[in-house]
């Protein structure tokens, strides 16, 4: 999710009771990989889609994947 979540980052994550459009959403897939990416709408359809440019979107298939949690805050240190 770079440039937005950067490594050592910690997310604040709340369980995905509801997920509204540009929420970041800890995601599992049906192998159990998890991955944090953003839920977007196009054409009528839930979009999976990583802030990363080096990421391809993909619909979101309740099937194939589950939206686990809903990214509250994303905290960071600060190196004086």
């Amino acid at each position: 999710m770079a440039p937005t979540v950067r490594d050592q980052d910690l997310l604040i994550l709340e369980p995905a009771s509801v997920i509204n459009k540009e929420d970041m959403v800890l995601v599992r897939n049906k192998w159990g990989t998890s991955f944090i990416r953003r839920f977007r709408e196009s054409e009528g359809k839930a979009v999976l889609s990583a802030d990363n440019i080096a990421y391809s979107a993909f619909d979101y298939d309740p099937l194939e994947q589950k939206m686990v949690a809903r990214v509250t805050q994303v905290m960071r240190k600060v190196n004086y």
